[in-house]
């Protein structure tokens, strides 16, 4: 796994993406980065705090939904990291770590769900999720997560305060 320092510098949010979904509707870009700039707190938040609970299968899932946002605004590198603290986390539900508040019946299901998921994945896929499913790394993750986030946020305040590239050096395009 790379250093947060490395991460942050490729991290970078690129808007094309966004305005490519956007057909160029300056408002609708605008009501998808206030939408970013809402979720991004709330899924810090349920991170931390599924992260401290060992709730893995939750933090997995809280995972999937947050790669959908990052996407939006083209924060690929991001989104390949999510997905990756995703698939670690419901490794680790798999095999029995951590706590649940779900049912048997429900843990059979997503455990069964989590099974065909995983089976559907390449072989180095499968390597690098056996290498991430542990609560070191799911604990970096988080805290790159974290930071990344919040600096992408202020970004966006920025972008849509009018703000530049060239203005702050931020690390959108």
């Amino acid at each position: 796994m790379q250093d947060i320092a490395e991460v942050k510098r490729t991290m970078v949010v690129d808007l094309t993406y966004l305005r490519e979904m956007t057909g160029g509707e300056a408002e609708l870009e605008r009501e998808l980065i206030e939408i970013f700039l809402e979720q991004g707190p709330e899924f810090i938040e349920e991170m931390r705090g599924e992260l401290r609970e060992k709730r893995w299968y939750q933090l997995g899932a809280t995972a999937h939904k947050a790669k959908a946002s990052v996407t939006a605004i083209g924060m690929e590198e991001m989104a390949r990291e999510l997905k990756r603290l995703e698939l670690g986390c419901k490794k680790m539900f798999l095999g029995g770590k951590g706590v649940t508040d779900m049912t048997e019946e429900q843990q059979e299901r997503r455990k069964r769900e989590t099974e065909r998921q995983l089976g559907s994945l390449t072989e180095e896929q499968k390597e690098w999720v056996e290498r991430d499913a542990n609560e070191a790394t799911a604990e970096a993750k988080v805290e790159m997560f974290e930071e990344v986030m919040r600096q992408a946020m202020a970004e966006m305040r920025d972008y849509l305060n009018g703000e530049t590239r060239e203005d702050r050096g931020h690390i959108y395009n």
